[in-house]
């Protein structure tokens, strides 16, 4: 049985996030990327991955235009969905018990 690794695909366009934070996604674009790959990693752990789901989409946004911002205050442990903003928390749950 193989592991689905849909997740490791990116389902959001670099440009498009950097666009709608006002960075140049040729500066940050690698970093955007990393980003993106990582809030689709914990979607994917926390049980709400659906790509398929509008919703994703939206969460990935917010999330990567969370850390984007809030980058100089990286000390929260995001091994827990309880550090992110109620809004993006609202998106998770939404997708782990309703999505799909």
């Amino acid at each position: 049985m193989s592991e689905d690794l849909s997740y490791l695909d990116l389902i959001v366009n670099i440009s498009d996030i950097a666009d709608a934070q006002r960075y140049d996604a040729d500066d940050e674009g690698e970093f955007i990327e990393s980003l993106i790959l990582g809030s689709q990693a914990l979607l994917h752990n926390a049980g709400a991955w659906d790509p398929d789901n509008p919703l994703t989409k939206v969460a990935i946004h917010l999330m990567v235009g969370h850390w984007l911002e809030n980058r100089d205050l990286m000390g929260y442990d995001y091994k827990s969905v309880e550090n992110l903003p109620i809004g993006i928390k609202s998106i998770i749950n939404s997708l782990r018990f309703w999505g799909g």
